[in-house]
């Protein structure tokens, strides 16, 4: 029995419909893996852009937090920067010396430059910082007698933005080779780190300013001529360009070996002892410096008293002026007469 045969048998059917049967085209249903597989090959493009796109950005360097050292590539030519962070913004030594006013004789920068004998291209390493115009509400010169020859000669260097929101000043003296930036017992033991500035050793510390601002502090003695060089709300990477220029314009590294590593001795008499802060100051008396200031491990200061004659043994150059801190300090010896 064929179709037609059944559908008489079933009864009655309208030819109409019959016709309309057997000429409808019947589409087979979409095969259901070919939705899934466009599904799938959505999610892994998704997945490999999660994975791959981060690859194409720039790494930022890595965060210096209290208490790290961090070394990045920041100079010209890739030199290892370390940044010594200080806990809070540090104190800053004044002058003590009695002036008679009889005694001062005014200098322009130019002088003051002649003077010390220094240069400065700080513009040059450092576009948007100039020299700033002496302010004349200050009196800008030294202090000089027949008594007492010089005796009073620091002198502030200011170079700023057009907008004065971002500085360094460089504080110059021949005369009084006191220490600038002041530290703690606690902090005269840190393990601080120096980096070397054509072939220079110098410690570079950071600290938030006093209205939060970031800054950094360098100083150092070089020819007879006491360094101290702060910036405020200025980046790393400009504060250590211009750094690198004072040192290429002014220090002779190739005459006296000074780096990171070299060894240095100093033979002196002890002339003052500080057992609350372990340290012994040392009349020199000849060579970089007239006196040196020696931080010594826990309780070892007791062991040393006014007028022994001593060779300290050193690395680097002193962390500040004239002030070898314990951590580069490599021996203290007294001194058979």
């Amino acid at each position: 029995m064929n179709n037609m045969e059944l559908f008489e048998a079933i009864g009655e059917i309208d030819s109409g419909l019959i016709t309309r049967c057997e000429n409808e085209v019947v589409h087979a249903p979409k095969q259901t893996w070919v939705r899934w597989l466009s599904v799938a090959a959505c999610l892994c493009l998704v997945i490999l852009c999660i994975f791959t796109l981060p690859t194409f950005k720039q790494t930022p360097p890595p965060p210096i937090t209290p208490g790290n050292h961090s070394s990045q590539p920041t100079t010209p030519n890739n030199t290892l920067l370390y940044i010594n962070q200080l806990k809070q913004e540090p104190s800053f030594q004044n002058s003590g010396i009695s002036l008679n006013v009889n005694d001062f004789i005014a200098m322009t920068d130019d002088e003051f430059l002649n003077y010390y004998g220094v240069s400065f291209s700080i513009n040059k390493a450092v576009p948007a910082l100039k020299l700033q115009p002496q302010n004349p509400a200050k009196r800008n010169g030294i202090f000089k007698s027949s008594g007492r020859g010089t005796y009073y000669d620091r002198h502030t260097f200011v170079f700023a933005n057009d907008a004065d929101s971002q500085r360094i000043e460089i504080t110059l003296s021949k005369t009084a080779y006191y220490p600038g930036l002041m530290v703690g017992t606690d902090e005269s033991t840190a393990q601080l780190k120096q980096s070397e500035l054509g072939g220079f050793a110098v410690t570079i510390f950071q600290y938030a300013g006093e209205n939060g601002g970031t800054c950094y502090h360098t100083e150092f003695l070089n020819n007879g001529i006491a360094y101290c060089m702060t910036s405020y709300n200025l980046s790393q990477k400009d504060y250590a360009a211009a750094l690198t220029s004072v040192i290429a314009d002014n220090v002779d590294t190739k005459a006296n070996p000074a780096g990171a590593e070299d060894t240095h001795t100093a033979t002196g008499t002890v002339n003052a002892v500080d057992e609350n802060a372990n340290l012994v100051s040392i009349s020199v008396g000849d060579g970089a410096f007239s006196t040196l200031r020696v931080y010594l491990p826990d309780g070892e200061a007791k062991s040393y008293s006014v007028g022994d004659q001593v060779k300290v043994s050193y690395v680097g150059n002193p962390i500040t002026i004239c002030t070898i801190w314990e951590r580069q300090l490599k021996s203290i010896t007294t001194v058979n007469d």
